[in-house]
This record gives C-alpha cells, structure tokens and sequence, in this order.
C-alpha cells in the first residue's frame, strides 16, 4: 500500500444554513479567494485545519475541495484516508457520493470507485458538519467541538487483492495480543482481505520481529480465518520500566506475488484490577499516578501536529506521571504510539457524556466504541476502554443503565482482555447501577472547589469504599483553575490564584496516595484546554485546570509539586516566583523538589 498526503491546497468555504444530510456535490458555491476566511467567502488552506476561533465560535456545515491527478493510478484500487472530521463529513469524488461517517475523532477510509479511476483528475468534495445533533456524540461537554479537517487526509493506492482499508477505518488487520499461562505470548491475528477468490489463491505471511529486529515468530495462514502465533518466552511490555514492542510485518500474497503489505506495531502484558488492591501490570501492584489530557493547544486548537503532541509527552516525560487518561474521544494514532513507547499505561475512551432514549445516538456510540477499540486494539499501552464520562449529570435511568451494558458488552465482545470503565461524579449515589456496570469505576470529584472542602476526600472516599466493597474504585479527574497571573498571600477557594492551586495539591494529593484501595488517580488537567462556554477566572473560552498553561509555556507551581513526588530527576522549584507584588516585608519561601 502507497500513501500519499493531501494536506496542502484545499479550497475551504463555510456554507451556514445548510444541511449536510440534504447537500449534493458540485453544488456549493465556489471557494473565491486566497488568504484570511470570510463568513461567505473561501479560501485555500492547508491541513490540519480547524475552522474555530474563540472569536467565531461557528457550528455548521463547510467545504473542503481538492483537485488530484489520478492518471498513474488507474487500474489500482484508492482509497481516501480521512484521520479526523469534525464532527460529520460526507465525502464525494467527481460527483459519486462515497458516502457519510458520524463521528469526529476516530478514522474513516472512503473506497473510491472504480468509475472515477477512469480519468485524469479527481475532484474531491468533502463537507465537514460540526453542527449540534441529537444522534453523534459528544452533545454535551466541557470542551470545544471544534469542526475541520483537523488530522491528517491521504490517498491509500493498493492492488486489486489488499487488506480491507474500510474495515470500521483499521488497516485491515486485527491483532490481539495476549500471555498464556507459560508466559508466552499469543497473537491472534485476524485478517479482512477483499479481493475474487481469495481463500484459495492467496494467504498471508506474517513475521513478527522484535525491535532490535530479531525475528520472534513466522507463519503462513487464509486470509479468511483468525490466525494463530505463539511467541515463546515473550518479552513482557511492562510500562516506563521496559515498554518492550513488536513489529508484525504482514505480507499478502497471491500466486507467490506480493499484493500488499502492513507493519502493525504490538506488545505483550498481562492486566487485572482489584476492589482491595488496585491495579495490578504484570502481576505486579501498580498505583496509577496519572494526568489526563485534551487534545488541543493555543495556536492551532485542534489541528495538532506531531510536533505539539511531542511537546506535550515531553512535560508528562518531565512530570514523572505514569499513566494518561486521553480524554474524552479518540485521540490520534501517534498519541497511543507515544504511548507505547514511552510505556504509558492508557485510559482510552468515547465521548459518551450524554445520553438520551434515542436509538440512532446508542448506535452512534457503539460505532465511535468498535471504531475505537479496533482501530487501537494493537496498541499494549491501552488498558482501559472508557464507555460513559458524568452522564448521571443529565440523568440516572433504567434507560441509561441498559445502554452502558450494551456498550460494556460491545467492548467486551471486541476484546475481553482489557479493563471496561467509566467516569461517575460526586451527586451520582453509591446505590446507582452505574456503579455496578463496568469493570471498574472513576470517580470525577472537586472537594473544595465547587463543593466541599479539600479535606472532604478522605472521609467521601472510605464512605464510598465501604459501600461499593467489590467495586474497583479510583479517581478520574480532580483539580483547580488557576490562571498564573492571579496571587494571594492567603488563597481561597475560587479566587483562581496559582497559590490556591498548589495548596489544593498538597492538600488533597497525599489522601488520595494514602488509599490502598485506590487503584490511582489522574489529575484533571496535565494542560488548560479550551471550553468556548467558559468565561471564568479572567479568562475566556478556558478550563484553566491545567498544571500547564495552553500555549505550554508556562508550567505552573503546581506542576512542580507532582514533579517533586514522581520524578527521579534531581530539580529544585522556588515556587511563586510570578507573585511579585506583595505587602508583606517578610516571606515565606516554599520550594518543591525531590532531594532528599
């Protein structure tokens, strides 16, 4: 398989008032200029790209046009690879509707006729809907929907036998990986090929290598049943201590004559979760000391490259974290290779965060989890399926709970070796069989911030423990805003100061470390992310919950402190060093650091 990238010279225009369910192509009006996007006029633009801006908070259908020149691919099979449409696109190509995905977060391929191959150019339409809908998630959130092109958008060309590029967006080869009883690891590798009478013709020869490219495992199988390989003695992917990787090279053949060709990168682990204990990796107790994170960042919002979301590992690097909690929606495929190679234990999830009686929207939410879980079932730094994030907030009905269990056994059916969870908040009761239908539960919790004291955790968390004795219980979200101009020489609750943020840490961290039942807990958030409904604190559009600020320039005081519980880096942080006007003569001097 070749993939080429269409991310320069797209011809983008917003069309209000219109319906991406009624729209036909060729018929929106022409992209007219070059430069800035006027409302009513086009533009050309590169991709990523999102539309949004805190200023033109725009929700609606647009227009991505794109002319490619086809000729040398004639008489291949194309496909078109869209990594990320905000939050609804309908594809058309020189005027054949190639059909709709719902769904902003996950990947979706579009096979390209073979009628259209017959020509010398191409003309892609791609209408992109970020519009508000009763029937794909998210419908509500404290985060922006922001719309675009915001990933990557290719062309995939393969022969007329390949890999099954449409199959819920996978490469066409789903892999599993577990360990047996021996300690060797099991691949069970399934294939989805399309081509004529592929069970006699054609086969599928898979090499698995490690990283140092020793090769662990061979073998030859149908590409039409679920393979089978054993790796004796496996080396076990065992988080930040030896985030050990293996490549499955995946040749098709047909008559001997390779047809096409994947690299599929896996790893080995073994995972289980206790009510007593927490969380166990490789037979080995685990305490999640984890941050979660949005996929946004000031400048370009959701259109991020590898660039930033490097930038973004580098500080989870430098925090010491363990775990990230990667919310709330399919993020992209190089974020869970990070991941995996920096050994990241995972929370992956949908954005499920609200859910009504309508059908079409529990369909949604099963298509967005199989596009999820197959899409990323590869990836060993996965250990967690998030099926629901606070959806008590809208309600706690039998409806409800029939839902989740549909979504939990989706998640099962599609892989039965990983963690199943979901996210409660504080007002949902002990007694609610939200908290009985998942492998384990998260508690979201601000004790001392919209409710509470600080000191509340302690005492909610024993209550709660003791109510839900059989339940693996943890926290999955927690923390303050704080915006990094605001001081107080003696912080309060929601005067937004950098201090009442460090304060609320120190206070609140060391209960949650001391609950042996606890299987961790992750920080809400590791960066302040975008919320176009927010006008909080001095800031607009801004959760400013963040240890970082939005633009990752300034790592706030509170940053240091987790620094100073999980690094083994040697540092020492003076902290409030932004709090320059004062009254006082005389100061205290706080520093965190991890010298001992």
């Amino acid at each position: 398989m070749e993939k080429i990238s269409l991310n320069t010279g797209w011809q983008f225009e917003k069309l209000p008032g219109r319906s991406i369910m009624d729209i036909g192509a060729g018929n929106s009006p022409g992209a007219g200029h070059t430069g800035m996007c006027d409302q009513g006029r086009g533009c050309y633009v590169d991709l990523p790209h999102t539309w949004y801006q805190d200023d033109d908070q725009y929700r609606g259908l647009t227009v991505y046009k794109k002319t490619i020149y086809i000729s040398k691919y004639q008489g291949k099979r194309v496909f078109l690879d869209i990594e990320g449409a905000g939050h609804t696109v309908r594809a058309f190509a020189s005027g054949i509707d190639l059909g709709i995905h719902k769904g902003g977060y996950s990947r979706v391929r579009f096979a390209v006729p073979k009628a259209c191959m017959n020509q010398d150019e191409l003309e892609l339409e791609l209408f992109v809907d970020n519009g508000i809908t009763e029937d794909v998630s998210p419908l509500a959130g404290d985060f922006t929907v922001m719309g675009g092109l915001y990933r990557d958008v290719s062309l995939l060309v393969c022969g007329e036998i390949h890999f099954d590029y449409t199959y819920y967006g996978t490469d066409g080869v789903i892999v599993r990986a577990h360990v047996d009883e021996n300690g060797d690891g099991i691949l069970n590798v399934e294939p989805h090929v399309i081509g004529s009478g592929l069970c006699s013709e054609a086969s599928v020869q898979y090499t698995v290598k490690e990283v140092s490219g020793r090769v662990a495992a061979e073998h030859t199988g149908s590409v039409c049943d679920t393979q089978t390989i054993r790796i004796p003695a496996v080396k076990l992917w065992n988080g930040k201590a030896d985030a050990a990787l293996y490549e499955v090279d995946c040749r098709l053949t047909s008559d001997g004559i390779c047809m096409d060709f994947l690299k599929i990168t896996t790893g080995f682990k073994k995972i289980s979760i206790d009510s007593r204990h927490g969380f166990y990796l490789n037979g080995n107790k685990t305490k999640i000391r984890g941050v979660a994170k949005h996929q946004d960042c000031a400048g370009c919002f959701s259109a991020v490259t590898e660039l930033e979301i490097d930038r973004d590992f580098a500080l989870i690097d430098e925090i010491g974290a363990n775990a990230v909690r990667l919310s709330h929606y399919q993020h992209p495929q190089y974020t869970y290779d990070c991941c995996d190679q920096k050994g990241y234990l995972v929370w992956a999830e949908i954005p499920m965060l609200k859910m009504t009686e309508k059908a079409a929207l529990l369909e949604n939410a099963k298509m967005q989890l199989m596009e999820l879980i197959l899409q990323n079932i590869h990836h060993p730094s996965i250990c967690f399926w998030g099926v629901q994030n606070e959806i008590a907030m809208f309600r706690d009905a039998p409806f409800v709970h029939e839902n989740v269990k549909i979504l939990y056994h989706t998640a099962k059916q599609l892989d039965h070796e990983r963690i199943v969870a979901c996210a409660n908040l504080y007002p949902l009761k002990a007694k609610s069989r939200l908290n009985h239908l998942t492998d384990l539960v998260g508690y979201n919790l601000y004790f001392g911030w919209y409710y509470g004291k600080m000191t509340d955790y302690g005492a909610y968390l024993d209550e709660l423990h003791n109510e839900l004795a059989d339940v693996p219980l943890g926290i999955s979200e927690y923390g303050v805003d704080a915006a990094v101009w605001l001081h107080s020489e003696h912080p309060l609750v929601k005067d937004y100061s950098e201090e009442f943020q460090s304060l609320f840490h120190e206070t609140v961290y060391p209960l949650l470390e001391s609950k042996e039942y606890l299987w961790g807990s992750f920080i809400w958030n590791m960066f302040d992310f975008s919320s176009a409904g927010r006008d909080e604190g001095g800031q607009k559009c801004i959760n400013a919950k963040g240890l970082v600020t939005y633009d990752r320039n300034i790592k706030k005081d509170a940053f240091y402190y987790y620094k100073a519980r999980w690094s083994d880096t040697p540092f020492l942080h003076i902290c409030e060093s932004r709090f320059v006007r004062r009254c006082q003569e005389k100061i205290n001097i706080k520093v965190y650091t991890n010298y001992k």
